[in-house]
């Protein structure tokens, strides 16, 4: 049996022998902070050589995009910090009080690295708030993490909107130091994304981290977002309706002109595109540089309404023109060309060239007197097709001219989409 001596001999063993088993009591905590931070003052840098910098090591962990506004072109996220440093004088051996390893420090009674935002969209203000706590270890190394909204500038490309990406930089300086005292490195190549909430607008890509020295000496450190916009809501609120307008506008050449709502039609068109217009401009930066892809098909768009309009009223002048004016030479030429009343003869000439060919073939001896009435009939009339057709009206004119702009404003409106689709695409 083991007697009440042997296992208090092995329970001093246990905790003298592995002094991770953490039994410190509260005099040893009131003991150790009393021990430490006697004389220790937060406004001189933990290194004992002062001429050596503090290496502060940075790694940010993104949970949520709050907004990105292109008009204004700010950028605001919730991310976690995680702040690391060495304070020399915060070292202790942990075998001397009970076995603690680390305890918890309010922000304002320890030194920390004031980081400040270098491309705020507001105030600038320090990152995280006097009460919040850091974590000290045995052996000097203090972790601090604050969770920030932060609110950054973002230059904005919106060449390829809506399939538009950018590349929004967030920068961080420790501006109350000289770039002698304090070096801002970084701890991962990344943003940590394993807790980020997915965004309805905008999906991120990649990420990366870099620390690097200004011209003056000044520590920084970047943190990069890659942006891609996600297309869908545009695509079916904007640009589907942009293309069924399209579609609609070139559709007043088949309406007839005695509908009499030819006009309220197409400007019923034209003035929907105006809309779409504002809207799309509401949505944009005020900025030329560069100006989006989008407003130049919308510009085009407005412009081919506006042709359809004017030449729907002069088209109307012309189907609405008296008939004792003569339609001038060239409109006729130009009619009986595209309606293919040439060809049309020449298809009842053949006929009856053939016609002819076979009255001779079925009767080469007999009934030669019928068969010269026949071939008599039809000299008359293949003199009779052969005639220049009756004189062309104003109103085969104006059906020849909605032919004609319809076709013409059917190819304009295909082609600035394509180009506009094909130059988003790259």
């Amino acid at each position: 049996m083991i007697t009440a001596l042997t296992l208090r001999v092995a329970v001093f063993v246990i905790v003298t022998k592995f002094p991770f088993i953490n039994s410190a009591s509260i005099n040893d905590s009131n003991m150790l902070l009393d021990d430490l931070f006697s004389g220790y003052n937060v406004d001189v840098r933990p290194v004992r050589n002062q001429a050596l910098p503090v290496n502060v090591s940075v790694m940010m962990t993104a949970k949520s995009i709050n907004d990105f506004d292109e008009v204004n072109q700010l950028f605001s996220y919730v991310c976690g910090l995680r702040v690391t440093w060495t304070d020399e004088r915060l070292v202790w051996d942990p075998a001397m009080y009970g076995g603690l390893t680390t305890f918890a420090k309010p922000l304002k009674d320890v030194w920390y690295p004031e980081l400040v935002l270098s491309n705020p969209s507001d105030d600038v203000d320090g990152i995280g708030s006097l009460w919040n706590k850091v974590r000290v270890f045995s052996n000097g190394q203090v972790n601090w993490l604050p969770v920030n909204l932060v609110r950054s500038m973002c230059s904005v490309n919106i060449w390829n909107y809506p399939y538009d990406t950018h590349a929004c930089e967030t920068t961080f300086s420790a501006i109350t130091f000289l770039p002698t005292e304090v070096v801002l490195t970084q701890i991962t190549p990344k943003i940590i994304m394993t807790s980020f909430q997915e965004n309805g607008i905008w999906e991120v890509t990649d990420t990366s981290t870099s620390s690097h020295t200004t011209t003056s000496g000044q520590s920084l450190i970047t943190f990069i977002f890659q942006l891609k916009r996600k297309p869908a809501f545009i695509i079916t609120s904007v640009l589907l309706p942009i293309q069924f307008l399209g579609l609609l506008n070139v559709l007043v050449f088949l309406l007839v002109p005695e509908s009499g709502e030819r006009i309220s039609y197409c400007l019923t068109v034209l003035l929907s595109i105006a809309v779409f217009m504002t809207i799309i401009g509401d949505m944009l930066p005020r900025s030329s540089e560069p100006v989006p892809i989008i407003s130049y098909k919308l510009m085009i768009d407005m412009v081919i309404s506006s042709l359809i309009v004017l030449v729907t009223i002069l088209n109307l002048r012309v189907y609405h023109r008296e008939e004792r004016k003569p339609v001038p030479n060239t409109l006729q030429g130009m009619y009986l060309v595209l309606s293919c009343s040439g060809c049309q003869r020449k298809r009842k000439v053949q006929d009856v060239l053939e016609s002819v060919e076979t009255v001779e073939t079925d009767s080469p001896n007999t009934n030669k007197s019928n068969g010269r009435s026949k071939l008599a009939n039809k000299s008359h009339y293949l003199h009779t097709v052969s005639s220049p057709p009756t004189t062309v009206s104003w109103k085969d004119v104006s059906r020849m001219l909605d032919w004609m702009a319809f076709s013409f404003f059917t190819a304009a409106s295909v082609i600035n989409t394509v180009v506009f689709m094909a130059s988003v695409a790259k």
